[in-house]
């Protein structure tokens, strides 16, 4: 039978291998907090940097996001479907283009790319979106996610013809190396860029723009509509562009199966594949006397 100093021996052993433990860990903690920290101000200022460099031609921008919103509100459309009219204008007018090696000079400002380029990735699109949701109702209160995202794409996208170009010069295969530098980028500070959208009732949805494809978190994770493969919410990328607020976007969803177990079923029948497609074909031929399908402010 062990002896009570042994015991105790045993214990203050323990407690100390405990205290190691979590003092090692808020270490670690506090050095990720500090490099995500150190990354959003560095943002924040390469932000505030490129907005003064970019001063002149990012008003011209905003008058015509300013036209676009009038243009919008005229329409009387709800605010599901002025999602989608949105990303049905936006591919009407740009393309995507996978190689944008200049683009890195707009960090901050990546939808003024998209608007003097006509073409751009992910993040030029999101960006776009988020602007143009906000300028036709502050109440969406629209923002960057970051998203990490393979090939395995079994979604429902809405079938809006999307224009790709194609640089034969860097249209190469991509080395083994290459992938593995792709795949550490992907787990640190995802991959692809959408928005969340804030709708009436407490509803927070996803809008891809780029892949236009629309859903909602469940479980920090995005789901979309018909689509069984679930994306992961990479939160260092987020919060660089998005701040506290994705925080509290996760925090307010997490609630939502608490508060109602048939909410999920619910967002389905309000915004999944049926609701898309009749809004899809409503807005095409919205307003067909003015620049419905042409619109050239974009």
């Amino acid at each position: 039978m062990l002896s009570l100093k042994v015991i105790l021996f045993i214990i203050i052993c323990l407690n100390f291998s405990l205290l190691t433990g979590i003092i090692s860990l808020e270490k670690i903690l506090k050095k990720i907090r500090n490099t995500k920290y150190k990354l959003k101000s560095l943002y924040n200022n390469i932000k505030f940097e490129n907005e003064k460099e970019y001063e002149d031609e990012l008003k011209l921008y905003n008058e015509e996001i300013k036209k676009y919103a009038k243009y919008i509100k005229r329409l009387n459309l709800s605010d599901f479907e002025i999602i989608i009219k949105i990303i049905y204008d936006m591919w009407n007018i740009y393309g995507y283009k996978d190689e944008c090696i200049d683009s890195k000079f707009y960090k901050g400002v990546d939808r003024l790319y998209l608007y003097k380029h006509k073409y751009g990735v992910c993040r030029h699109f999101a960006d776009d979106m988020v602007y143009r949701l906000n300028e036709i109702n502050p109440k969406y209160n629209a923002r960057i996610i970051t998203l990490e995202i393979d090939d395995n794409e079994d979604g429902y996208y809405l079938p809006i013809k999307r224009k790709k170009y194609i640089d034969d010069e860097t249209n190469e295969l991509i080395s083994d190396k290459e992938e593995q530098i792709d795949n550490k980028s992907r787990k640190k500070y995802g991959n692809h860029m959408a928005c969340l959208v804030d709708l009436p009732n407490n509803i927070t949805l996803i809008v891809d723009p780029t892949n236009t494809s629309i859903g909602y978190i469940r479980n920090k994770t995005v789901n979309h509509f018909e689509c069984k493969t679930k994306y992961k919410i990479n939160k260092n990328g987020s919060f660089i562009f998005n701040g506290n607020h994705f925080f509290k976007t996760i925090k307010n969803n997490l609630k939502l199966p608490i508060r109602n177990l048939t909410t999920y079923k619910s967002l389905d029948k309000k915004y999944g594949k049926g609701m898309q497609e009749k809004a899809l074909e409503h807005i095409k031929y919205v307003d067909e006397d003015t620049i419905s399908k042409n619109y050239k402010h974009l």
